[in-house]
């Protein structure tokens, strides 16, 4: 036998008892929220919505999964370059970071001169530094060269992903 308000099968309440009110299946909680609030010519269709808590749960899936399309999108993505004033002490800083970095990875003896070019990207969660640096080598010849640096903003920590000659 089912319930006498909610017609759930579930609810196991006989249509001749009245104390219905003191129920303690949620199913049948909301059921009779439901029919208090809209009425008793609720339909089967409503009541069954009710029961499962939600009338359109794609509708929720859907929207949590255009969200984080979204949000890995906007962390994924590299924006355009935009170019830094080279006399910033800091993106001097950084210059001469990357070339102590390729001393001590490579053991070639370059010493920093100056940053000639700063580029920067924000890239997921640092920053991305595209450096020109005048550099003298170990003969004493000035030469330029290229360098990567990945800072993160979170962490604080310098990451030299590439040093090459320039062209």
């Amino acid at each position: 036998m089912a319930c006498r308000r909610c017609d759930d099968p579930r609810c196991r309440r006989s249509r001749s008892q009245e104390s219905h009110e003191r129920h303690t299946r949620p199913w049948c909680r909301r059921a009779h929220n439901a029919v208090v609030r809209k009425g008793p010519d609720v339909s089967a269709v409503n009541m069954r919505e009710v029961t499962n808590g939600s009338a359109h749960p794609t509708m929720r899936t859907i929207l949590l999964f255009v969200t984080g399309a979204i949000a890995i999108y906007l962390i994924t993505t590299l924006t355009t370059a935009r170019p830094l004033d080279i006399n910033n002490p800091f993106v001097q800083e950084v210059g001469n970071w990357a070339v102590m970095e390729h001393v001590k990875q490579a053991k070639d003896g370059i010493k920093f001169n100056k940053v000639v070019r700063a580029d920067q990207n924000a890239l997921g969660l640092g920053i991305n530094y595209d450096l020109i640096i005048d550099a003298s080598n170990n003969d004493g010849k000035d030469g330029k060269y290229e360098a990567n640096v990945y800072l993160r903003d979170w962490a604080d920590k310098r990451t030299l992903l590439a040093f090459q000659p320039a062209n």
